[in-house]
C-alpha cells in the first residue's frame, strides 16, 4: 500500500511540476474557450472540465490522492488523518488563485459592457435578456467550474441586478409605474423572473423586489386617492361606482400580486398595508360602503344577479370591508 502510494505520488509530482509551469497560458485558454461558448461555437467541454478540475486537484496536495473506485470511478481519498472537507479554503486557495480569479475577473468586464448595452433597451425587454443571460451562465459553472457557481451567481447578480434595479424600476417610460398603468402582466412578471434571482435566503425581501414593493404601493396610493376625490360630491350613483372603481383596483393588483410577482408573500403584504392605509385615510368610506352595501342588497339584488354571482360580489365586497379599522360601519 505504501509503495503503490509512493509510486503514484511520484507520478503525480512529476505531472504537477509540468502542468504548474505552463498555468497562466493554460487559464488563458480556457477562457478562451468559454467565450467562444458564449457566442455559440463548439468547444472541447469534457478536456476543459478535466482541465479545470487538475487545477482544482495540485490545490490538495500529499494528503489527498484520487482513487478509482469498485465502479470505476474517481474519488478524492486522503492519506493519514481523515479529512472530512475536501473544498476548505487550504484546498481551494491554488484553484482561487491561478483559475478563479481570473476567471471572475473576465465575467466581471463582459458583463459590466454588456449590462450598459442592454439599458438602450425598454426595462422589460433589458430584464428577459438580462435573465436569458444569467441562467446560462449559472448553467455554464455548474458544467465547468461548479467550484465556483457561488461566486459567478454573486457576480452576476451584483452586476446586472443590484446595480441597475434602481434604474430599471423608476424608468419612466417602461418602468414598474409605466407598466402598472398599462396593465401589462407580462412585463411586469419580467422586472419579477430577473429580480428574484437574487433570492437565496426566502426570509429576507430583497432591496430590488422591495422596491418592486414600494412603487407598486406608491401607484396603489395614487389610484385610491384619485378615485376619492370624488367622495366631497358625490351623488348615489357616484357612491356605488366609487366603489366599484375601488373593488376593481383591488382586484387587479390581486391579478399582479398573483400572475406577475407568483404570489411573492412579501410584495403582498406590502401591497395589503398599502390598500389598507389609502382607504383609512378618506373619513367618508365608511358611509360609502354602507351606501354600496344597501344597493347590493336592494338594487342589485333585484336585478335577477345569480345567486353565485350575487354571493361573489358580496364576498369581495365584504373583503374590502375588513380593510377599514378603528370605524364603525352601518350597514
Amino acid at each position: 500500500y505504501n509503495q503503490e502510494r509512493i509510486i503514484r505520488m511520484a507520478f503525480k509530482n512529476l505531472g504537477v511540476r509540468f502542468f504548474s509551469k505552463h498555468i497562466p497560458r493554460i487559464t488563458k485558454t480556457i477562457i478562451y474557450f468559454l467565450n467562444e461558448d458564449r457566442n455559440g461555437n463548439s468547444i472541447p467541454g469534457p478536456q476543459i472540465k478535466r482541465v479545470i478540475r487538475m487545477i482544482y486537484e495540485i490545490g490538495l496536495g500529499d494528503d489527498i490522492d484520487l482513487k478509482r473506485g469498485e465502479s470505476g470511478e474517481f474519488f478524492y481519498h486522503p492519506y493519514g488523518k481523515p479529512i472530512k472537507d475536501f473544498y476548505s479554503p487550504d484546498y481551494l486557495k491554488y484553484y482561487i488563485e491561478h483559475f478563479e480569479t481570473v476567471m471572475i475577473e473576465d465575467l466581471k468586464n463582459i458583463y459590466t459592457a454588456k449590462s450598459q448595452e442592454w439599458l438602450q433597451q425598454t426595462a422589460p425587454e433589458y430584464c428577459r435578456i438580462a435573465l436569458s443571460y444569467v441562467n446560462q451562465e449559472l448553467k455554464r459553472a455548474d458544467e465547468y467550474y461548479n467550484l465556483s457557481y457561488n461566486k459567478v451567481r454573486d457576480v452576476l447578480i451584483d452586476i446586472i441586478i443590484t446595480q441597475k434595479y434602481e434604474i430599471l424600476c423608476t424608468n419612466t417610460s417602461s418602468g414598474i409605474w409605466y407598466q402598472l398603468s398599462k396593465r401589462s402582466i407580462s412585463d411586469l412578471k419580467c422586472f419579477y423572473s430577473l429580480f428574484k434571482v437574487s433570492v437565496i435566503d426566502k426570509q429576507i425581501f430583497y432591496p430590488s423586489l422591495k422596491k418592486i414593493s414600494s412603487i407598486l404601493g406608491d401607484y396603489i396610493t395614487e389610484q385610491v386617492k384619485l378615485i376619492l376625490t370624488k367622495t366631497r360630491e358625490a351623488s348615489s350613483q357616484e357612491v356605488v361606482d366609487i366603489t366599484q372603481e375601488i373593488l376593481e383596483l383591488s382586484a387587479y393588483i390581486e391579478t399582479v400580486i398573483k400572475d406577475a410577482f407568483e404570489n411573492d408573500r412579501d410584495i403582498g403584504k406590502e401591497s395589503d398595508h398599502f390598500l389598507q392605509q389609502s382607504l383609512n385615510v378618506e373619513r367618508k368610506c365608511p358611509i360609502i360602503f354602507a351606501d354600496y352595501a344597501h344597493y347590493l342588497l336592494t338594487k342589485d339584488l333585484a336585478q335577477n344577479t345569480s345567486e353565485q354571482d350575487f354571493d361573489q360580489k358580496i364576498d369581495t365586497f365584504f373583503k374590502l370591508i375588513n380593510k377599514i379599522y378603528d370605524k364603525d360601519i352601518f350597514l
